[in-house]
C-alpha cells in the first residue's frame, strides 16, 4: 500500500537522521547520508497518495504545491545554515521536522484506487465514505466500485513493466526526464555558489526564484497541457545555461551580476519542471506499476543529484564547462519527450491492458 510505506519511510528518516546529527566519525556519517538519500524517497509515494485520491483537474495544483514548498525549503534550509552554522543542528532540525510529519500521517487514509485496484472494494468505499464525511459531502445510497481487470500476469514487476512497448518507452523516457531535471537543477542551485561570493544569498535566492515560476507553471498545465510545459521549460533551461556558459568561456563580467542572473533565470526555468514531471508521470503510467514506475524515474533523478556536484568540478579544469553539459541534456530531453503523449485531463490507467 501507500500509507504504511509512508509512515515507515518517514520514522526511518528521522531515526536515520539523528544518527547522521550524532555521527562520531565520517565512515558512520557517510553511510546515514546514503540512507537518508534512500529513506527520503518516500516522498514520492506521498504525491502519488495523494495523487490517486484527486481529480484529473486538481493534479497539475497538486504538483505546483509541491514545488513551491520544496522551494521554500531548499531556502529555508540555506536560512538555517546560516543561522545555525552547525551542520549538527541542522540535520537535528531536519529530523524533528520528519517526526513531526509521522504525526499528521495518522489522518490520512489509504489510496482507494490501490485498494481497488487490489481487489479490496470494501475497504475503499469505507475510504470514500470516511473522505466524503471529511468534506461534508455524502455518496449515493448504495454506490458501487468498479474493480478494473487485473493484468494476465498475477504478479506486475518491472519485467512485466518492460515488456509492454508503450510503458517500456514511456518509462525510459520518463527516467531521461527525471535524470536531466535533477542534473539541472541541483547543479544551477549548486553553481550559483561559484558565481557570487555571498553563498548564502546565492542559495536562498535560487530556493525564492522557484515560487513565481512554479505559479507560471500551473497556468501553462492549464491551459498549454503537460507535453508542451515541459518542454518549453526545459528547453528554457537549457538555453540559458548555454547563455551563463558561454559568458563565462569569453570571460564577460566574471564574478560580476550577468552570468547570475542568467544561471538564476536557469533555475527559474527548471524548478517547474518538478511540477510538470511529477504531474505528468503518474498520468502516464497504470495504477499497478505507477508506484514502481515512479520509483524507478527517481532513482534515475538521483544519479542526476549524485554527478551535478562533479559536473560543477569540471569548471575548475575549463570555465564553463558544467553550464554547456547541463544546457545541451536540457535541451537534447526536452525534445526527446515530445514523443510522450499529452495527458491533460485524462483518466488514470488502472492496469497495462489500459495502456494503449
Amino acid at each position: 500500500g501507500r500509507r504504511k510505506v509512508v509512515i515507515g519511510y518517514l520514522i526511518a528518516l528521522a531515526i536515520v537522521q539523528f544518527f547522521t546529527a550524532f555521527s562520531p566519525n565520517y565512515y558512520i556519517f557517510a553511510l546515514c547520508r546514503i540512507l537518508v538519500g534512500v529513506f527520503v524517497a518516500g516522498g514520492l509515494t506521498i504525491y502519488i497518495l495523494v495523487c490517486e485520491v484527486i481529480g484529473p483537474n486538481q493534479r497539475a495544483m497538486l504538483a505546483v504545491v509541491t514545488s513551491i514548498f520544496f522551494g521554500m525549503g531548499f531556502g529555508f534550509l540555506s536560512l538555517a545554515a546560516y543561522l545555525f552554522r552547525q551542520w549538527r543542528a541542522v540535520v537535528t532540525l531536519s529530523a524533528i521536522l520528519s517526526l513531526i510529519l509521522v504525526l499528521f500521517f495518522r489522518y490520512i487514509p489509504e489510496s482507494p484506487r490501490w485498494l481497488l485496484v487490489n481487489g479490496r472494494e470494501i475497504e475503499a468505499k469505507n475510504t470514500l465514505i470516511t473522505i466524503a464525511k471529511t468534506n461534508g459531502r455524502s455518496l449515493p445510497a448504495g454506490f458501487t466500485l468498479q474493480i478494473p481487470n487485473k493484468s494476465k500476469s498475477k504478479s506486475v514487476g518491472i519485467v512485466n513493466l518492460m515488456k509492454h512497448r508503450i510503458v517500456r518507452t514511456r518509462t525510459l523516457l520518463l527516467m531521461l526526464a527525471w535524470f536531466t531535471i535533477c542534473l539541472v537543477y541541483y547543479g544551477l542551485s549548486f553553481g550559483v555558489g561559484n558565481l557570487t561570493s555571498n553563498i548564502y544569498l546565492a542559495i536562498t535566492l535560487s530556493g525564492l526564484v522557484e515560487m513565481p515560476s512554479n505559479i507560471l507553471a500551473w497556468l501553462t498545465l492549464q491551459k498549454v497541457g503537460r507535453k508542451w510545459s515541459n518542454f518549453g521549460f526545459m528547453f528554457g533551461a537549457g538555453v540559458f545555461s548555454i547563455a551563463c556558459s558561454v559568458m563565462q568561456f569569453i570571460d564577460v563580467n566574471p564574478g560580476g551580476k550577468l552570468q547570475l542572473v542568467l544561471a538564476l533565470i536557469g533555475k527559474c526555468s527548471i524548478a517547474p519542471c518538478f511540477s510538470i514531471i511529477y504531474a505528468y508521470t503518474p498520468e502516464l503510467l497504470p495504477t499497478d506499476v505507477r508506484n514502481l514506475g515512479m520509483g524507478i524515474s527517481n532513482v534515475a533523478s538521483r544519479f542526476g543529484g549524485i554527478i551535478a556536484p562533479l559536473v560543477i568540478l569540471l569548471d575548475s579544469h575549463v570555465t564553463g564547462l558544467s553550464m554547456l553539459i547541463m544546457g545541451t541534456f536540457a535541451v537534447i530531453t526536452s525534445i526527446l519527450c515530445l514523443y510522450l503523449p499529452e495527458t491533460r485531463r485524462a483518466l488514470f490507467p488502472d492496469t497495462l491492458a489500459e495502456v494503449k
